[in-house]
């Protein structure tokens, strides 16, 4: 994980570039927004599984990072294939994306504790995607203006605790090699 800190990195400013542009521009249409959220996940997905197979054979818990990939891909393509989704379609795709997102996120940062200090802000990530996941079950009718809203400060949020850890296992990895 040390040695592929830029992944993350990658991964972090996806989601602030998303995460801007879905407050920069509320009036998008769903079917914008389906397609935003299809081509993100898609691409954070093969970044978690590239990851996932780099640390192979480095790292025990190597294969939930590849699952999440997988999960976040087909999330993805299920976006694309079926653009007509009604909005609480979409919703609870999101909704359970975001959930199952941040359990591995947690799941990650508790592993993380046993390697590197302060690994707080990367479980506070997976934290925010949970909760995200829950809010959009809860409240599905509250209207897509708010739900991009929540959208796109969730996403700068994520993308910010993403960018945090990638900067952490950078510092860790130059120490390593020197």
């Amino acid at each position: 994980m040390f040695r592929n800190w830029w992944v993350i990195l990658l991964r972090g400013l996806l989601w602030i570039g998303l995460g801007v542009v879905t407050l920069l521009m509320p009036e998008i249409t769903l079917s914008s927004l389906i397609l935003l959220f299809a081509f993100s996940v898609i691409l954070s997905g093969i970044l978690c599984i590239y990851g996932g197979i780099r640390k192979y054979d480095s790292q025990k818990y190597w294969w939930a990072e590849i699952i999440m990939g997988l999960l976040s891909i087909a999330a993805g393509v299920i976006a694309l294939t079926y653009p007509g989704l009604t909005t609480l379609v979409m919703l609870s795709l999101i909704a359970g994306w975001s959930l199952i997102n941040g359990v591995f996120e947690i799941i990650t940062a508790i592993k993380l504790r046993e390697v590197i200090e302060n690994e707080w802000f990367y479980m506070l990530q997976g934290v925010l995607a949970v909760l995200f996941g829950i809010l959009l079950f809860i409240f599905p009718g509250e209207g897509i203006l708010s739900i991009l809203w929540l959208f796109g400060i969730y996403l700068i949020l994520t993308g910010g605790m993403l960018a945090l850890l990638s900067l952490k296992l950078r510092g860790i990895h130059r120490q390593l090699t020197e």
